[in-house]
């Protein structure tokens, strides 16, 4: 850590030390997912790699949940994983895109990804449902809305009926 660089060294210095933040993650992510596929969480004593992330590796649930989800996407989502690899990609824009890409969506979401700024590529998965494509950038997004209810069992079984009724009459 050297103070005073002229501000093209600090760039420099700034642009590698968050490639290896990156490398970091990937790699952590690789190692999460393969402790997973393989059970060995259970050999150190954890019940899940969650639990041994959150206990051995002090992260917290939610980073432990995103890194083991992008870890087991990329071993189908190559083309992303490529991206990444050839630093095209940031990890914070690899770990979007494993919410919401398939194999069938994964180029088109590259794609995408490589040409908007983080902030259009987080608003745009944030719209998206795992394994939507990428709007194609004609009409309007779609609206989503989200719905929570608890019912009795006698209303549970009127709120059925309405729905079977009314995807019978509309589809």
């Amino acid at each position: 850590l050297v103070p005073g660089l002229c501000a093209e060294e600090i760039d420099a210095r700034l642009r590698r030390t968050c490639r290896v933040a990156d490398v970091g993650n990937r790699a952590t992510a690789f190692y999460l997912a393969d402790l997973h596929g393989r059970g060995l969480h259970q050999a150190l004593g954890m019940p899940t790699v969650v639990a041994y992330a959150v206990r051995s590796l002090g992260m917290s649930r939610r980073s432990a949940r995103e890194m083991l989800n992008a870890g087991l996407r990329l071993r189908e989502l190559r083309g992303i994983d490529q991206a990444f690899a050839e630093s095209r990609l940031s990890w914070s824009r690899v770990r979007r895109l494993c919410e919401v890409a398939t194999p069938q969506t994964e180029s088109a979401l590259l794609d995408k990804a490589l040409v908007v700024t983080q902030d259009e590529l987080d608003q745009l998965v944030r719209r998206a449902r795992y394994g939507d494509a990428p709007p194609d950038g004609t009409g309007m997004p779609h609206a989503r809305f989200s719905l929570h209810i608890e019912l009795d069992a006698a209303h549970w079984q009127m709120w059925e009926n309405a729905r079977a009724k009314f995807r019978a009459e509309f589809g």
